[in-house]
């Protein structure tokens, strides 16, 4: 996203890809190491792909805030202390370049896909809360190499195995299994998987492996369930103190499992109509390979759209080394 940000939209636009400052919302504290990495710096422009990373978790702390500067204002004493302090640190000046006169709606307009009878909507990908990244893997794969022509992502049906978190997919031709994927998350299920690795006997060509349980919808920087018992210690509270005196009801309290399964559920229920069929087939993702990167296997598409692997230098000190 970073690449079609700084490249495509702002060619769109007619400003440097400098003159954006690209902002992501993710569920994992891992995306800011990855917008550090060299991979995703222009050297020519001495900008990022994306200049900062927000976790899920870090946005509900800002409403908070944003909560604590209201009460503030109707003097409550508490949220008056938490307001000052924030407003106490510096804050961030940035220039949009962008301009005045053009129509918020036509910015929309570059990256939509669907509009129905309300409007424009948010839409999803088929496959699981983790970007749908094996599912396309598999379609494209048994397309191209178990010659299916038709195969699509309605296709793909799952079979869990030890556990909710490991599962896998086989596609078959003729009755003849040609296919095997897996998707394994959590680091039980990875350890799982990397052992049969180490012993010759993983039978799969492709594992999709994350480390967070139930994937990236449960990433570590994901918004978080309250605390049971401090969830009823507030209550208790609260009915001691005649609720805060705002008359209103207490807002709903979810533990960490609720709200695991409330964002799945919000997550997968967004519509994926949009990009059930092929990616090649709609028409804002042609003129991206047709018209900005020159074709699907050029040179630019590789550098936009493809990553490396960079093996991880181990750090050797007094306390590592055996002596």
């Amino acid at each position: 996203m970073g690449a079609l940000v700084k490249g495509f939209l702002a060619e769109r636009l007619g400003v440097p890809g400098d003159r954006i400052f690209h902002v992501c919302i993710m569920p994992c504290y891992d995306k800011k190491l990855e917008a550090s990495r060299e991979d995703f710096y222009d050297d020519i422009l001495k900008t990022r792909d994306v200049d900062c990373v927000i976790s899920t978790l870090e946005v509900e702390k800002m409403f908070a805030g944003a909560d604590a500067g209201a009460g503030a204002e109707k003097g409550d004493g508490a949220a008056a202390a938490a307001a000052a302090a924030t407003a106490a640190e510096p804050q961030a000046s940035f220039d949009f370049a962008r301009d005045e006169s053009r129509d918020v709606e036509q910015l929309d307009d570059l990256f939509r896909l669907t509009v129905d009878g309300e409007g424009r909507r948010v839409v999803s990908h088929p496959g699981g809360g983790s970007g749908g990244f094996l599912e396309h893997v598999l379609v494209r794969a048994a397309r191209a190499l178990a010659d299916q022509p038709d195969f699509g992502h309605a296709d793909i049906t799952y079979k869990t195995l030890r556990n909710k978190d490991f599962r896998e997919t086989v596609v078959l031709k003729d009755g003849v299994e040609v296919l095997r994927f897996a998707a394994a998350y959590g680091f039980r299920n990875i350890q799982n998987v990397v052992q049969k690795v180490k012993r010759g006997k993983c039978n799969y060509d492709f594992v999709e492996v994350m480390a967070c349980p139930s994937g990236c919808v449960n990433g570590g920087g994901q918004a978080r369930g309250a605390d049971p018992a401090a969830a009823a210690m507030d209550e208790g509270e609260g009915a001691r103190g005649g609720g805060g005196g705002s008359g209103g009801a207490a807002p709903q309290v979810l533990s960490q499992k609720e709200l695991l399964a409330r964002a799945t559920e919000l997550y997968e229920g967004m519509p994926a109509d949009a990009v059930a069929v092929r990616a090649e087939q709609l028409p804002l993702v042609r003129e991206i390979y047709d018209s900005w990167l020159g074709g699907a296997d050029s040179e630019k598409a590789r550098k936009a759209f493809h990553t490396q692997y960079h093996e991880v230098e181990k750090f050797e000190s007094a306390l590592t080394i055996k002596w």
